[in-house]
């Protein structure tokens, strides 16, 4: 039977862990190393990698810490993550609730800033929101795909030129963060007086985004007619 680790990625015949195979604190590399057996009753390791990215920044997730079946989180400082509804609540060493942004909740608050930009028609907060670069994607409803933020930039002022009001009702249907890249799609339901008319209609939307120096940063938006 071979152990292996997440960590640092190596197999080993014996479990390095100094409690054995139910501890996950080994430090074969100096770094903190998740083995587990493998084993068909042993599923520790894949349920620590579908988890164990998902921790707060800064904190160390340690499955061995969960014998009621609740997944936490540690902190440098005794802080403690409780991850329920696939959101983490933090709390300080005392045991008080503390205020931590999410991958998650961070993502769908640069897409909110998108749909602020969009709503109040403001070419300027839509710089701030969008990734100024080359490889930035952009489909309208009814139109070609547009590439490079020079080009969407210029397919946005004429929109806003011409319109008088838009306004979003957002309806989530996905959130994903993976690393650096995360995507939301969702359906914007929308009122808006264009060119004198009035509409009310829904558009299916994936807005893709990535993780710049300042933040989330829009690089992608598809916009699909007729929801």
């Amino acid at each position: 039977m071979d152990y292996h680790c997440w960590a640092c990625q190596e197999t080993f015949e014996v479990c390095q862990c100094p409690g054995g195979p139910s501890c996950y604190d080994c430090e074969p590399t100096g770094e903190d190393c998740h083995c587990y057996a493998d084993d068909a009753d042993d599923d520790r390791g894949m349920w620590f990698l579908q988890i164990g990215w998902w921790s707060p920044a800064g904190f160390s997730l340690n499955p061995a810490h969960y014998p009621d079946g609740v997944v936490r989180a540690y902190g440098p400082a005794g802080e403690q993550a409780i991850l329920q509804d696939g959101h983490w609540l933090v709390f300080d060493a005392e045991g008080n609730p503390m205020t931590k942004t999410t991958d998650l909740d961070a993502l769908k608050a640069a897409n909110q800033q998108f749909y602020a930009a969009f709503g109040a028609l403001d070419l300027a907060a839509m710089d701030d929101i969008c990734l100024d670069s080359d490889q930035a994607l952009c489909v309208h409803p009814g139109w070609p795909p547009l590439v490079g933020w020079e080009t969407i930039r210029e397919s946005w002022r004429r929109i806003f030129d011409n319109t008088t009001l838009m306004h979003f009702n957002i309806r989530y249907i996905n959130v994903v963060v993976e690393g650096d890249c995360g995507w939301v799609t969702c359906i914007e339901n929308i009122t808006s007086v264009l060119q004198g008319r009035a509409d009310n209609f829904g558009v299916l939307a994936t807005n893709i985004f990535i993780r710049a120096g300042s933040g989330w940063r829009l690089i992608a938006h598809h916009a699909s007619p007729g929801m």
